[in-house]
């Protein structure tokens, strides 16, 4: 009988079409990640949008005089990051009962992009010119020039939205194997 069927079966061996259980779980947790990544872009641009949604609607006018201007490089924490570019323009401003204010900040949200966007900014003024400063009622020290919307909170929100929509048709693919 020489031994047959005493406990020497051969290893089962997988499915080639069956899907392997590391493989899914890996895939679960990248479209997880993925998931908390666009989750993350759509909160930064939703309170970035918020915030100056706010300041457009609560910050008041007052006179100002431009003090002079400067174009500041922002340095990024990674090494292949390029610099971004913030448009600076000092003005000043009276404030019944507080003072004269020095501020600095062009846009709603301050924010940085490219250089020639900052030095096209910055073109716009020139030292001794009077501006309209809007100025938050609550802090007098906060204060922007131009009552404009950025594109950079849509750009968040947009670039979410893309991220989103492929967690979603990748979730749908991990689901089915």
């Amino acid at each position: 009988m020489g031994g047959q069927g005493l406990g020497t079966a051969a290893p089962a061996r997988r499915n080639p079409a069956s899907p392997d259980p590391r493989a899914e779980r890996k895939a679960r947790w990248a479209v997880r990640a993925l998931a908390l990544a666009g989750l993350l872009f759509f909160g930064i641009g939703a309170y970035a949008w918020r915030a100056e949604r706010h300041r457009l609607a609560t910050y008041r006018p007052v006179p100002a005089v431009v003090l002079g201007t400067d174009v500041l490089t922002v340095s990024h924490s990674g090494d292949d990051d390029a610099p971004t570019y913030r448009p600076v323009v000092r003005y000043r401003y009276a404030i019944p009962g507080r003072g004269i204010v020095v501020a600095d900040r062009v846009t709603p949200l301050g924010e940085s992009r490219s250089g020639g966007w900052a030095r096209a900014v910055v073109a716009h003024y020139r030292p001794g010119m009077a501006v309209t400063a809007y100025v938050d009622p609550e802090h007098a020290s906060r204060a922007f020039l131009e009552r404009r919307r950025s594109p950079l909170p849509w750009a968040f929100m947009g670039f979410a939205t893309v991220v989103l929509a492929i967690v979603g048709l990748a979730s749908g693919l991990v689901r089915r194997r």
